[in-house]
């Protein structure tokens, strides 16, 4: 059903009122929840107009209040839709129509809360509150309601019943609203907060109550008691401890304002005095009102006809129904022990043990579902007690064969000394991270796996628990890393100019053949100095570190021309400083034999040749390469490129690579991607970025894109390099491309 947007839900404050009102705040979670007594509740309905639903719920009707009843809810029927739902005897002359209801539940065979929740229909996760307000309020022997007990076990429900009537009893509205609250969350009374919160509280005031009854009560007539005034204006609570007492039938609790006294009537459950046609047939005659179940009732006097009243109730009681057995009643002393002593204890111990079950349930879900295997080894034995899926995966073995074995059948014979010691420490120490090692699975191969281990205790023993997290492709991707640096070193030594990387201390990671013959010094001897050392102290070198210092700042290439001298000779050199993620690559062509005629000639050859050579570097590189012109028009692509995205050259070449981008960037990079194109074109050259792209078939390529920006003669833009590094095995790894093993 839609929830009202403005609702009130108005219920009796006892074990069945507060359960019905919890049902009803499932199907409406925002409406308020306010508390009265049948007695008065139809003086606030008045009260409740500015809401566009009113739910009352377990506040029955008086005969003698029928008149006013029909009134207040006729007028209320105004401005707000009401439905009513009650078990309570009630008056013929009030019906749907009369009482202006759009809803009217009654049966008298059954609890509120069980009409509540067949009205509401909420999800069978909240059946326990039905039965719980069935049990509170003694009608809990319906079908419906004797499923549920057999549902969740009779213990179980009665002793939570037997809480929450406790905690109820001498409970506050605030306390009350609390355990609505708690329960539409689908916690039971021991699982509730506001129980362990307050339950000292709650049982001190219970002590001040049952104080005051053994002090204050008076006899009415034989097996007939009265309490008058008692505190927190716990009536109910109060007539229920008097016929706790040896030799009562019948409780009686008066509560007295300026011209009312406020009643309840509680029975002993060998009674058969019927309450409600007791309290309705005798308040009538002064002035009066009243009503309820055979079992508990209440009702209103008028202050000056209450001494009548008594006189009338001694008088109307047939003796006959008065006469139980006498007797030690054990049943009363167990409960009351349980009340005064042990309802903090029980509270905490159902609580702990539920928290217990819980963390244990936790437990085994983590380590049945963790990622990766798990492996429980008696500290004693060295015997395998227990793994998970993840295990049976790493090992070929199923959990039969893996339970029971010993650890180092695991590992492979020719390590079993060192798992031995390893495992003498981890006892000692209480485990250890990250120790590497092989595991030999069914058919004989060999897993590389990290293996951390911490020590437990379960049960009485004490047990050491190691993860095992395969390592094969980490093992693998270093291999491949380790082939690409041999494949870029061979790659940089078959370059016949100079060629030498650096990190951002300008320190020399690589040195080419070309560099050792040319400057006279070996890779050995140059790496790991600092450039200033490798060259003359000239002003040359002086700009020329000036120069790569800006390119690591800038993150921008630059080619410049610088004089040396070396050898005692002087050479003229075109130097291209490159920046790299770990600092620079630096390549050097000597142009010192060129004349100005000679110069254009043999630049053209030397480019050309270059591009030559650029373009087998280029196609020898494993990232991607893309070539593009200042019009944004793609004119090369290396196959490492054609390899990660899926397209042939002759696709891509001649295209537009706004165009090209809008089809293989990821919707969500796209911006971001256009954006910094805009900026390369026009000469800009940013920090890397990281994108995702969408290969030719749809595989998603995630890469960091480098660009770069060259010059004409002019000094101007003729061309942007953009670089793609596929990130999809190798994101964490660094680029040790121009880094000695």
């Amino acid at each position: 059903m839609t929830p009202p947007k403005n609702a009130v839900i108005l219920t009796h404050g006892d074990v069945d009122g507060v359960c019905a009102a919890a049902i009803a705040k499932t199907s409406y979670p925002k409406a308020e929840v306010e508390f009265a007594n049948p007695q008065d509740f139809i003086s606030k309905l008045d009260f409740l107009s500015k809401h566009d639903c009113v739910v009352i719920l377990d506040l029955g009707i008086a005969t003698t209040k029928e008149a006013e009843a029909q009134a207040a809810f006729q007028k209320l029927s105004k401005t707000s839709s009401i439905i009513y739902i009650d078990h309570h005897i009630r008056p013929p002359g009030l019906t749907t129509r009369s009482l202006a209801c759009n809803r009217i539940v009654h049966k008298t065979d059954a609890s509120t809360s069980e009409l509540a929740w067949e009205f509401f229909k909420p999800d069978i996760f909240y059946d326990f509150i039905a039965v719980l307000g069935a049990v509170g309020d003694y009608t809990e022997k319906t079908p419906r309601m004797q499923g549920l007990i057999e549902k969740y076990g009779d213990r179980r429900v009665y002793l939570e019943t037997l809480l929450l009537e406790w905690a109820l009893m001498v409970a506050e509205d605030s306390f009350k609203l609390g355990v609505v609250e708690e329960l539409v969350q689908g916690k039971w009374p021991y699982q509730m907060s506001i129980m362990g919160a307050e339950a000292d509280y709650i049982i001190r005031r219970q002590r001040t109550l049952e104080h005051y009854v053994k002090e204050k009560a008076e006899t009415i007539c034989e097996h007939v008691m009265l309490i008058r005034n008692p505190p927190f204006k716990a009536t109910g609570p109060a007539a229920t401890i008097l016929i706790d007492s040896d030799n009562v039938d019948v409780g009686l609790a008066s509560r007295q304002d300026a011209n009312s006294v406020y009643l309840s009537l509680r029975r002993h459950k060998d009674s058969d005095v019927d309450l409600a046609s007791l309290i309705e047939e005798s308040s009538v005659h002064f002035g009066g009102f009243g009503g309820g179940h055979k079992e508990a009732a209440g009702g209103k006097i008028p202050v000056n006809m209450f001494d009548e009243f008594l006189l009338e109730v001694r008088r109307m009681l047939p003796k006959e129904q008065l006469k139980r057995t006498r007797g030690l009643n054990v049943e009363f002393i167990d409960t009351k022990i349980i009340k005064r002593k042990l309802f903090k204890e029980i509270l905490d111990r159902e609580r702990a043990e539920e928290e217990l079950r819980e963390s244990e349930k936790r437990y085994h879900t983590l380590f049945e579902n963790a990622s990766d295997a798990v492996f429980i080894v008696d500290t004693e034995t060295g015997k395998i007690g227990y793994t998970n899926k993840k295990a049976e995966k790493l090992t070929g073995k199923n959990r039969d064969e893996l339970i029971g074995m010993h650890y180092l059948e695991l590992h492979p014979p020719e390590e079993a000394e060192r798992h031995k010691r390893g495992f003498i420490d981890d006892v000692i120490y209480g485990g250890a991270a990250d120790k590497e090692a092989l595991v030999v699975r069914k058919d004989g191969t060999r897993v590389p796996v990290v293996i951390s281990t911490n020590t437990l205790e379960l049960g009485r023993k004490k047990v050491i628990q190691g993860i095992f997290h395969d390592i094969t492709e980490r093992k693998k991707a270093e291999e491949e890393l380790k082939e690409s640096r041999e494949k870029y070193k061979e790659l940089f030594n078959s370059i016949t100019d100079p060629f030498f990387a650096m990190d951002k201390d300008l320190k020399c990671t690589y040195w080419n053949k070309a560099s050792e013959k040319f400057v006279g010094i070996s890779a050995k001897d140059a790496i790991g100095k600092r450039i200033k050392d490798l060259f003359s102290d000239s002003e040359e070198t002086k700009g020329a570190i000036n120069i790569y210092q800006n390119v690591l700042k800038r993150q921008q290439s630059k080619t410049f021309m610088s004089r040396y001298h070396l050898k005692d000779r002087e050479y003229f050199l075109e130097i291209s400083a490159y920046p790299t993620k770990d600092g620079l690559s630096v390549f050097v062509k000597d142009v010192t034999r060129l004349t100005r005629v000679e110069e254009r000639r043999i630049r053209a050859e030397t480019e050309a040749e270059a591009a030559q050579e650029r373009a087998a570097i280029i196609d020898a590189m494993g990232d991607g390469l893309m070539l593009i012109d200042m019009d944004g028009k793609i004119t090369s692509v290396n196959p490492a490129y054609e390899k990660m995205m899926g397209y042939e050259k002759n696709e891509i070449v001649g295209g537009n690579v706004a165009d090209l981008m809008k089809k293989e960037v990821k919707p969500e990079d796209l911006k971001t991607a256009m954006g910094r194109l805009k900026a390369n074109t026009n000469g800009k050259v940013l920090d890397p970025i990281t994108i995702t792209l969408f290969a030719k078939r749809g595989r998603e390529v995630p890469v960091i894109i480098t660009s770069s920006v060259t010059k004409d003669s002019e000094g101007k833009p003729s061309s942007l390099i953009l670089v793609f590094k596929d990130i999809t095995k190798h994101k964490k790894a660094e680029d040790v491309a121009f880094k000695e093993p």
